[in-house]
């Protein structure tokens, strides 16, 4: 089995424009996630999904293996992941002749880990019929950082329903 990781990334941010290639620790937020994926050697195919040619340039030029043109359809507020990530394994698989029965995800927005995290996530992943969700101990409860919207606009959520939501170590799907 060949491991297969997927980046969706779409040009389309309405909240901060382009937040997907803006500079981060020197490069491309895109470049930046794609450079340590390449550093961990652990997949024989990157492949990335984009409505925008020039964030697929961008991935080709930082060591995305794949390149997929996502249609406008799968690139809107309200286009469902899983729709984003069966279009991208139907081409990847059709373009290159083969069928895997494990792929992995990456957003670009998560970029703090390290090349050995993901190895480790593979490698726990192996041992998993179904889904692996990485997550991490909150130093606070993450609901206090939530807004709620009201008749005056937009006010800080202080008081919390989930007082031990944060307590959990990990989540397995």
């Amino acid at each position: 089995m060949q491991n297969s990781i997927i980046i969706p990334v779409r040009a389309g941010s309405k909240d901060l424009k382009d937040k997907n290639i803006r500079p981060f620790c020197g490069q491309p937020l895109l470049g930046y996630v794609l450079t340590k994926l390449c550093k961990s050697d652990i997949f024989e195919h990157i492949i990335v999904t984009s409505d925008s040619d020039d964030y697929l340039s961008i991935a080709d030029k930082y060591g995305a293996t794949d390149l997929i043109k996502r249609p406008l359809s799968l690139a809107t507020d309200t286009a469902a992941s899983s729709e984003v990530l069966k279009h991208a394994i139907s081409k990847f698989e059709e373009n290159r002749k083969i069928n895997n029965d494990k792929y992995f995800l990456t957003q670009v927005t998560s970029p703090l880990w390290l090349p050995q995290d993901l190895i480790d996530f593979v490698n726990r992943s192996m041992s998993i019929k179904s889904s692996l969700v990485s997550v991490c101990l909150a130093k606070q409860n993450p609901y206090y950082n939530l807004l709620e919207k009201s008749s005056t606009g937009y006010s800080l959520v202080k008081q919390s329903k989930f007082r031990n939501f944060w307590k959990c170590r990990s989540w397995f799907i």
